[in-house]
């Protein structure tokens, strides 16, 4: 019988590390040459221009107009996306059968929007924290109620 293949993607809006379990008993093991980074700097130094003007919808006043998303938060739904696409891509290649994901819950937001319906079948949970500075040997206590490491 060949060993269930889980990966465990423990990641924010700004990192991701995958880890690999191979069944009961095996530990975690961080799964080389993917580690996932991206720099979302503040909207002040993403925008330079100020927001534009309008009227108000009764009387002579002016306002500035807010953006309805700003370009902090698409940065990070940007990367959320380039997170799905690589497991996507792994899946297909049949590098795991089993997906954990740990993350923040906005980070769990930005994923969900973008979970593909293979992804979703091999989806095992979902948990909602930060564990992206933990030390590989912490992280069991933390995703114990999914796999038995």
């Amino acid at each position: 019988m060949k060993p269930v293949k889980t990966w465990i993607l423990i990641g924010n809006g700004n990192q991701a590390r995958i880890f690999r379990n191979m069944g009961p008993g095996k530990g975690i093991e961080l799964v080389e040459g993917i580690q996932l980074n991206t720099l979302t700097p503040p909207d002040r130094d993403l925008v330079s221009d100020r927001p534009g003007r309008t009227f108000d919808s009764h009387g002579q006043g002016r306002h500035a107009m807010e953006p309805k998303t700003t370009a902090h938060r698409l940065s990070k739904k940007k990367f959320a996306h380039e997170v799905i696409d690589l497991l996507q891509a792994r899946l297909a290649e049949r590098e795991f059968d089993r997906l954990l994901v740990v993350a923040p819950p906005a980070m769990l937001g930005d994923l969900r929007d973008q979970y593909t319906p293979q992804i979703l079948k091999c989806l095992i949970g979902e948990v909602d924290k930060d564990l992206t500075a933990m030390p590989k040997e912490k992280i069991p206590q933390q995703i114990g109620d999914f796999i038995a490491t």
